[in-house]
């Protein structure tokens, strides 16, 4: 939902009644921009809790559908027999080379698929990487201390960690991260539908290659171990579907973790009581981290009503397309006490910000790993560290439905 400029309004469905529709234009203003998640607080004080936008977008030619609560949420993520995840992409289905296995699957496919990955994202499997995930960060703090204690953290240390943790993981030349994370921010946020065509494209081609290459020299890598699935019947993954797999971890892991670590960063500069907080008690760590993701949930994941149906009393059609927001969702009032509070005693915490049921994120434990381990190295190395006042007014973020800072300058006395 990328866009420059407002887009076209698309002619309201027959089967919209006129109260549920509410034009969501705030996505493609400069409040936006600077504000996202006030935009959408905004969206919760004026629109219906399931509502219609008849702003069109390339990925939504006729309009969409917002839901913003998590009772109805829980029912789009869990019931494949009405809501799909094997979406059209509408008006850049060129943009999507391959589909994403397992999210573009329905029960059964999505299962078996499962199967096979979930061993190789288990908090056992991914210990492997601690090690490297302490020295690059170690590494890029050495660097910020050496030009005098400041960086800017979303382009500096929140791209290139997850980056190089991402090529370690699937076995790709770290040498070419910087290559590969301009591809996935084309892909994701140019307003030029070619230029994220091309980027598509250079993603697709490089897993090729990469495929082909470690089967003839196989490695520690994902990929190589991607080369030699094989199904319970003993049947081996075909290669379109590793291509698949391979699209999916590619697009996903080189973008969603830097997000998240630039609006925890932010954050925790801009309260200096909560991150004291951490400093003094490291143990609240894993849960500030679930606390923080509630709050600054930044994804929010698209369904087609595969069938007609009922959604919280509004009715639905078949094809409708359904955005379900779980920044909302997080911050609803009925399910979370306080839900604008960020408490890091909050128990329990049950955030959809790995969304849920059987598309939940198969790589959740791979980034709360990182952001745990990030929030620590940077408490141990630059606890003071903090945001500029004159900078806050300067940081943007990109209008798009998964949003996230260009910008974050951070500043500290180096150690």
């Amino acid at each position: 939902m990328t866009v420059t400029q407002p887009p076209a309004v698309a002619p309201i469905p027959a089967h919209v009644p006129p109260e549920l529709v509410y034009k969501f234009d705030q996505l493609y203003t400069q409040s936006f921009d600077s504000d996202p998640f006030g935009v959408y607080e905004k969206v919760r004080a004026e629109a219906p809790p399931i509502f219609f936008s008849p702003m069109t977008s390339h990925r939504f030619p006729t309009g969409v559908w917002y839901a913003t609560k998590p009772d109805h949420i829980r029912r789009a993520l869990q019931d494949s027999e009405y809501f799909t995840t094997t979406m059209s992409y509408g008006g850049v289905a060129r943009v999507m080379p391959r589909r994403m296995i397992p999210l573009q699957l329905d029960p059964p496919d999505s299962r078996k698929y499962r199967l096979l990955l979930t061993p190789l994202f288990s908090p056992n499997s991914l210990r492997r990487l601690e090690s490297g995930i302490r020295e690059t960060a170690n590494e890029l703090i050495d660097g910020f201390n050496a030009r005098g204690g400041h960086c800017d953290f979303a382009r500096d240390f929140a791209a290139i960690l997850p980056a190089t943790v991402f090529t370690t993981l699937m076995g790709y030349p770290g040498s070419r991260k910087a290559e590969f994370l301009g591809w996935v921010d084309t892909f994701f946020r140019s307003p030029d539908l070619e230029a994220r065509v091309a980027a598509g494209k250079r993603i697709e081609a490089i897993n090729f290659d990469m495929i082909a290459e470690k089967r003839a020299h196989p490695d520690e890598g994902l990929i190589s171990r991607f080369a030699s699935l094989s199904f319970d019947d003993g049947t081996p993954v075909p290669d379109d579907d590793i291509q698949d797999m391979a699209w999916l971890l590619f697009i996903a892991g080189l973008d969603t973790v830097s997000s998240g670590l630039s609006h925890f960063f932010r954050y925790l500069a801009e309260h200096p009581d909560k991150k004291q907080e951490l400093i003094e008690d490291r143990d609240l760590i894993p849960q500030a981290v679930e606390e923080l993701l509630r709050v600054h949930a930044w994804v929010n994941p698209p369904r087609t009503v595969r069938k007609d149906t009922e959604l919280g009393g509004v009715q639905l059609k078949r094809g409708d397309e359904i955005l379900l927001l779980h920044t909302l969702a997080n911050r609803d009032e009925q399910r979370f006490p306080h839900p604008l509070e960020v408490d890091f005693h909050r128990d329990p915490n049950p955030h959809t910000a790995f969304g849920g049921g059987l598309h939940r994120c198969i790589g959740s434990h791979l980034a709360r790993q990182e952001l745990r381990m990030a929030i620590n190295i940077w408490l141990d190395r630059a606890p003071d560290f903090t945001l500029p006042a004159p900078e806050r007014d300067g940081l943007r973020y990109n209008r798009t439905s998964m949003f996230s800072l260009h910008h974050l300058p951070l500043q500290w006395t180096p150690r």
